[in-house]
């Protein structure tokens, strides 16, 4: 089975306009800083939620600049947005929750990825071992 780990695209929607940039999976170091983050919806009421998000929308200049490029559809007084404000403007908090939610989709392996990499012998590591969410 051959994983991808390379650019992909992304369209989604801001304030009625296409957006659209390119993403990677995580890597280890970015998938750990936002694990907290990735239990919003439904688990915490809507003010933590709010503060979560804008909390996770501060950590945009350790993340974005090796997972996400090319940020098309949204400007900023005519130009595209730098990393600075996608992490300080909170009119660009949805923004930016839309392409992590969209990072740390890709960057789970799924179900059928995990089966298809269990050991030939059907033994399981510890790692492996753990439940898939």
């Amino acid at each position: 089975m051959d994983i991808l780990i390379d650019w992909v695209p992304y369209e989604f929607e801001f304030m009625g306009d296409k957006a659209t940039c390119e993403v990677r999976r995580l890597k280890s170091e970015a998938f750990m800083k936002l694990a907290p983050y990735m239990k919003l919806a439904g688990e915490e009421d809507a003010v933590k939620i709010t503060v979560s998000m804008f909390e996770m929308q501060q950590l945009v200049p350790l993340i974005f600049p090796d997972h996400v490029r090319n940020l098309q559809g949204i400007t900023i007084n005519g130009q595209p947005p730098t990393t600075q404000q996608l992490s300080e403007e909170p009119v660009l908090v949805d923004v930016v929750f839309d392409i992590v939610t969209e990072l740390i989709t890709l960057s789970r392996i799924g179900k059928d990825e995990a089966k298809n990499s269990k050991r030939q012998s059907g033994e399981m590591t510890e790692a492996e071992n753990l439940p898939l969410s």
